[in-house]
């Protein structure tokens, strides 16, 4: 040995932490094509979705995730050939060293918007009644753009008719109804206007 030594720089990442799946959505019993994963992963490497029955599932990789805390991503999912059956779902989330699945959860999915078959609205007075019915349960709900601070309001829960009447503050309208299934799927009526 002719005590010759030669020294470099030695970069390296120590990652002692699993990933960790917050949540993930849809949390209900209803799948319509739209996922997404809430979770925590400083070195996140990639996410996959996987979905199918019986065992048969195919793999959807999530590109250009954010690596952190609090973190989410999403994917829509086409699932025409589910429409009306049942779908079981799964994510893994892997970092360089790790990686960890979530439970298998099944859906009935549904992918078709809700119809209306019948729309009316009333003015009368400072009082609108809608009589509304769709092919399908639905919330009803309604915004007035016109609103200081627009957001959906309630006017029926889990119908597929609603016939009911709400007051109007003094002024102008412009108000959208909307009937969303419970896979998340919604139909919009064109805006009304009117005054009070």
């Amino acid at each position: 040995d002719a005590g010759n030594r030669d020294s470099a720089p030695l970069f390296f990442t120590v990652d002692t932490k699993k990933p960790k799946i917050r949540e993930t959505s849809p949390s209900g019993d209803y799948a319509n094509g739209d996922f997404t994963i809430f979770y925590d992963e400083t070195y996140l490497d990639h996410i996959s979705l996987f979905y199918g029955t019986q065992g048969n599932y195919q793999e959807r990789m999530l590109n250009g995730c954010p690596s952190g805390k609090k973190q989410e991503c999403g994917v829509h999912v086409d699932l025409s050939v589910f429409d009306g059956g049942t779908l079981d779902v799964y994510w893994v989330i892997m970092d360089n060293f790790f990686s960890l699945s979530s439970r298998v959860e099944t859906f009935d999915v549904d992918i078709r918007d809700p119809v209306f078959d019948h729309f009316s609205m009333d003015v009368n007075g400072d009082k609108v009644t809608f009589d509304m019915e769709t092919n399908e349960k639905v919330n009803f709900d309604y915004i007035d753009s016109f609103d200081r601070r627009p957001e959906f309001k309630t006017l029926c829960r889990n119908k597929d008719r609603c016939y009911v009447t709400k007051r109007f503050r003094e002024g102008s309208h412009a108000v959208i109804v909307r009937a969303r299934d419970p896979a998340g799927n919604s139909v919009e009526q064109q805006e009304m206007h009117f005054s009070i």
